[in-house]
């Protein structure tokens, strides 16, 4: 009787710490490569693989962000390169695309929509220790992504178990990948402010507008 109450306590303890792990809290910088991979549910390019680089400060006095993805069809050769680059403390964000002549054509428009969720691993549940493509990971369900981007939906989150970084995170549309050399380093400011270099125009205005005028 002793070594069974033993043995459920055990248990019992064991549940709970289960349960009670949360996730490190997610880097307020960071550069990165990474990739996502879309499913057949996304809206927005369905089995569709991105490859790129990113670039975020969450400083509340900045909440930058950078966004490189060159982009197609799963098995396609042909690729698109896209850039959004977010100056969230200024509710600007400037969107650079492949043009049709070859060169970027980049448009400046207003973004009041937040850039960070800080509430991102509020419902966080700790599931256990998984491989995430290789690497040792806490695994938890009920997180949103940190940073803001695309399509939104709450899925499983993947921290690395040595280094407590990011490793990635899935959901039913798409799977986010980190790539090993995520670095926490606080980006310079050129990484976001630079894009004034660049000719960007408003957007057009709605259809019907110039003549309403």
């Amino acid at each position: 009787m002793h070594c069974a109450l033993l043995s459920l306590a055990a248990l019992v303890v064991g549940v709970a710490a289960h349960g009670a792990r949360k996730p490190a809290p997610f880097p307020p910088a960071a550069s990165y490569d990474c990739t996502l991979t879309t499913t057949a549910k996304s809206k927005l390019c369905a089995e569709c693989a991105f490859a790129g680089r990113h670039y975020y400060n969450s400083d509340r006095k900045k909440e930058y962000g950078s966004v490189s993805w060159v982009y197609g069809e799963a098995n396609a050769t042909e690729k698109t390169n896209f850039m959004d680059v977010f100056h969230g403390a200024a509710k600007k964000m400037f969107l650079v695309q492949d043009g049709p002549d070859g060169l970027a054509r980049c448009t400046a428009v207003d973004f009041p929509a937040p850039v960070f969720n800080r509430s991102w691993a509020a419902g966080a549940v700790y599931i256990g220790t998984a491989f995430f493509h290789g690497r040792l990971a806490h695994r938890f369900d009920g997180v949103f992504p940190y940073f803001v981007q695309g399509e939104v939906e709450s899925g499983a989150y993947f921290e690395d178990v040595f280094t407590s970084l990011p490793l990635g995170f899935n959901n039913s549309l798409a799977e986010l990948r980190y790539g090993e050399n995520f670095s926490p380093a606080t980006p310079p400011d050129a990484m976001f402010t630079a894009i004034d270099q660049v000719a960007c125009a408003p957007p057009p205005p709605p259809r019907g507008a110039a003549a309403a005028t």
